[in-house]
């Protein structure tokens, strides 16, 4: 519903499919406001990385499919392994 949220859109399903080992997924945060708490979202669009029920990062603003992979390729090499 947001703007940034739907300019950013396209570029999120983009980049989704460009890696499908890496699940995606969006939260409407006036749906889901407990939900939206509990990661600690306080702006939108915010990305959130996680491995299983660990935070490795996360960014708030839109993004254009390029910094969006530059992004996610930088933060998957730096949290190899974990």
């Amino acid at each position: 519903w947001c703007g940034p949220c739907k300019m950013m859109a396209p570029h999120f399903h983009q980049v989704a499919k460009q890696n499908p080992y890496v699940i995606f997924a969006k939260i409407d945060t006036e749906a889901n406001p407990r939900l939206s708490a509990a990661f600690y979202v306080r702006s939108i669009p915010t990305l959130v990385l996680m491995n299983k029920t660990n935070e490795l990062a996360r960014v708030s603003g839109a993004l254009r499919a390029p910094e969006l992979q530059q992004w996610l390729d930088q933060q998957l090499q730096q949290h190899k392994g974990n």
